[in-house]
This record gives structure tokens, sequence and C-alpha cells, in this order.
């Protein structure tokens, strides 16, 4: 699965499709849960959207901008998952 966006051309709408990597080089989708850096805090989310350039994160474990979340550039984000990620949801919850 990868973020998909719609170019005009020549009057005819087309889907493309990019694909977005983290820092280490892994690819990035909707769903997937990534640690990211905002304003000096480090933070882990959920990404909601794919936008041909950015992504849009969704912090998780506080209340601040689940409307809306953070648009980010995948390489200030790394994918994260496994024991620990399923730990630290555990120990905030």
């Amino acid at each position: 699965m990868h973020g998909k966006s719609l170019v005009e051309k020549d009057g005819i709408i087309l889907e493309t499709t990019e694909q977005h990597h983290d820092l280490l080089g892994r690819e990035v989708k909707v769903d997937d849960t990534v640690a990211f850096v905002h304003a000096n805090s480090m933070y882990v989310g959920k990404i909601i959207k794919v936008t041909p350039k950015q992504v849009r994160v969704v912090p998780m474990a506080t209340r601040y901008r689940q409307d809306r979340g953070y648009l980010k550039y995948t390489s200030q984000c790394v994918l994260v998952g496994g024991p620990e990620l399923t730990m630290w949801i555990l120990k905030k919850t």
C-alpha cells in the first residue's frame, strides 16, 4: 500500500503513487506507528494520511492534537513496533 495523489495532465486526472521511507529507509504507510520529534519532545504516533511530500501523524497517549496531528517529513520519523511498542502502550493507558 502506497500513498496516492491525484495529478491533472491534459485535462485528465491521473492517480500517482508515492513511496515514503523513514530515517532508516523503511517504507511507511497509513496506520504505521512511528516515533517522531516535535518542539524538542519525542512522541509516538500513528500515520493517518500520506501527502505527496509528508505524512500526517497523530500522537498517541496524549489528547493534544488528536484531531489533526502534525505534518512531518518521513525523514523525521522512525518506524516502531514489536514488544517494545506494546509495553509502551500498556504503560501509558
